[in-house]
């Protein structure tokens, strides 16, 4: 990227958040630095900075809610007091600052309701306000990260089991090759899942030969993401490919670019019913123009997943 065109958009998104600012009214602006100081001050393990932030009442309400944790406090007494344990045990201060973003605020009188979203997952915060100044009342965390996290896990759960191909669905755009059969063993571990992709494939010259391909997704905690690497052995070569795959509603789609050449692969898994996957590869070119592409459709064998490699 040039100079001149970096430092255009660093201008640009600099006054995108000056417009913001000006856009928030002086109650806004008090309130959201209340919700970022209580976690700064948290982080930093300065209980009496971090007391400051919270209304002192009974009504102190504060929860944090998973697919695999739930945990709530009930009045500022009991809050108090698990700060106060928590910093002892974890003297060292936090260097982690989470990303807050898309602040809503319905600000009435001496209360406020706040929605935003924190790393992605959605936040809330009620505030008062106790003798001019905005105090805490409520914070709710709900993880929708990790809830995603849990479909996307069950999706590839749902495709694990041993796959053959139904040759009457095959579709290729270049009739100089023809796939003769191919076999998928798809496994699901703790952190992803693992394809692996036997086919047979002959030339319009008369070769013949087998393509073995070896995929692993695995979920990324520090980025939420789900890495991908898939090597290839075939008559041609050896290749090793990256990238990174996404979840849509009904499919997986994968994205991987080869490290010793160029090129882009994108491919869709798209489970038709418990027994039926549709496979879609596109490939194409630095410039965006499509090398090549085919579909076809995986029906299920009646065999135990748990015998694959």
């Amino acid at each position: 990227m040039k100079p001149t065109r970096f430092l255009l958009i660093a201008c640009m998104m600099m006054m995108a958040a000056s417009l913001l600012a000006q856009n928030m009214s002086s109650a806004e602006k008090a309130i959201k630095e209340v919700i970022e100081n209580e976690t700064k001050f948290y982080n930093e393990r300065n209980y009496d900075a971090w007391a400051s932030t919270w209304a002192h009442d009974e009504g102190v309400y504060w929860s944090v809610t998973g697919p695999e944790l739930s945990m709530s406090t009930h009045g500022w007494e009991a809050l108090a007091k698990e700060a106060k344990a928590y910093f002892k045990q974890n003297p060292q201060a936090n260097p982690y600052t989470p990303k807050k973003d898309d602040y809503h605020f319905v600000v009435n009188g001496n209360m406020a309701f706040v929605t935003f979203k924190e790393n992605g997952n959605m936040s809330s915060r009620v505030l008062v306000k106790d003798k001019g100044n905005w105090k805490l009342l409520r914070m709710d965390v709900v993880q929708t990260k990790a809830y995603e996290h849990q479909g996307n896990k069950r999706m590839l759960q749902s495709m694990a089991g041993v796959w053959k191909l139904d040759p009457a669905t095959v579709n290729l755009n270049d009739d100089t090759w023809t796939l003769h059969a191919l076999k998928c063993k798809v496994k699901t571990t703790e952190m992803g899942m693992k394809m692996y992709v036997e086919s047979d494939w002959e030339s319009s010259g008369g070769v013949r030969g087998i393509w073995k391909d070896d995929y692993a997704i695995a979920y990324d905690r520090s980025s939420a993401g789900y890495p991908v690497m898939l090597s290839e052995i075939s008559p041609e070569g050896s290749s090793v490919w990256t990238g990174n795959c996404h979840f849509k509603d009904e499919y997986l789609v994968i994205k991987a670019k080869p490290v010793a050449s160029e090129g882009l692969m994108k491919h869709k898994i798209m489970p038709e019913s418990a027994n039926k996957l549709k496979m879609h590869y596109l490939f194409t070119n630095d410039a965006g123009e499509t090398m090549w592409e085919m579909s076809f459709t995986l029906v299920k064998e009646q065999e135990d997943a748990l015998t694959m490699r």
